[in-house]
C-alpha cells in the first residue's frame, strides 16, 4: 500500500469510529484518547499544518481552542515517532505563542459569539502574519517536506497500520476491506 492509501484507510477508520468528527474547538472532545498514537497523530498533523499553512498559528489557535493543548502533545509525540525533528523542534516555539495569546483568542472568540461578525476572524488571525519573527512556522507547510516524510513513514509501517483498522488481519482481506471503503 501507498503511504496515501494507508493515510486514506486510517481516515476512514476514523470516521467510521467518530461520525462527528475530530471537534478541536471544543473542550470536551475526547481528542481520540482511545486510539493508538499510530492513527490519532494523522488528524492532529492535518489539523496543525493546514491551520499554520493557511492562516498561521492564530488560525490554529481559533480553530482549536478548545483542545490545543493536547493536539501539540499528540503531534509532539507522532512527529516524534516518524522522525520529523524540525516538526517536533517547531512545536516548542508554537506552544509558547499560543499560550502567550490564549486569553486574548478567548476575547475574540467571545467577541464573534456576541457580535456575529464573520471579520472578527479576520481581525484576530491576522496577527499571525502581521509580525515577522514565525519562520518556525515554515516547516509545517506543504511544500516542507513533511507530507513525503509523513507518506513514507506510514507507506513503510502499513501492515502495522493495518492490523488496527481493519477487522480482519490477513493482507488481501485487508487491501480489500480498504479498497471497498475508497
Amino acid at each position: 500500500m501507498t503511504g496515501e492509501e494507508v493515510e486514506a484507510s486510517i481516515i476512514a477508520y476514523l470516521r467510521d469510529q467518530y461520525p462527528e468528527g475530530p471537534r478541536w474547538q471544543d473542550p470536551q472532545f475526547h481528542c481520540l484518547e482511545g486510539e493508538p498514537l499510530i492513527l490519532k497523530m494523522i488528524p492532529a498533523f492535518e489539523r496543525i499544518e493546514y491551520n499554520l499553512d493557511n492562516g498561521g498559528w492564530a488560525q490554529l489557535l481559533w480553530n482549536c481552542f478548545g483542545t490545543w493543548r493536547r493536539l501539540l502533545e499528540i503531534a509532539a509525540e507522532g512527529y516524534e515517532l516518524i522522525g520529523a525533528k524540525a516538526q517536533r523542534d517547531a512545536l516548542k516555539p508554537l506552544y509558547k505563542v499560543l499560550s502567550k495569546d490564549e486569553a486574548e483568542c478567548a476575547r475574540f472568540l467571545q467577541l464573534a459569539a456576541d457580535e456575529e461578525r464573520a471579520e472578527t476572524f479576520a481581525e484576530y488571525t491576522r496577527r499571525s502574519y502581521a509580525v515577522p519573527g514565525y519562520e518556525w512556522e515554515n516547516v509545517f507547510y506543504y511544500d516542507s517536506g513533511i507530507n513525503e516524510l509523513r507518506l513514507a513513514w506510514l507507506e513503510e509501517h502499513a501492515a502495522e497500520i493495518q492490523t488496527l483498522v481493519c477487522p480482519d488481519r490477513s493482507f488481501w482481506s485487508r487491501w480489500k476491506h480498504f479498497r471497498r471503503r475508497r
